[in-house]
């Protein structure tokens, strides 16, 4: 769905990161800010390890 969304351009934003994502980093995987579009996992894990047990 988001790829159809962003085949002509523009960006996506996710609701555990600022970044704006653009098709081709949503597609090829990529990590900014240790996280991957939508990475709800990476996102609970990296909060989890900052706030220490």
């Amino acid at each position: 769905m988001t790829e159809l969304l962003l085949e002509r351009g523009g960006v996506a934003t996710d609701d555990h990161t600022t970044h704006p994502w653009t098709l081709s980093e949503i597609v090829s995987g990529a990590v900014i800010g240790g996280l991957r579009f939508f990475d709800f996992r990476g996102y609970h894990e990296l909060n989890r390890e900052q706030q220490g047990p």
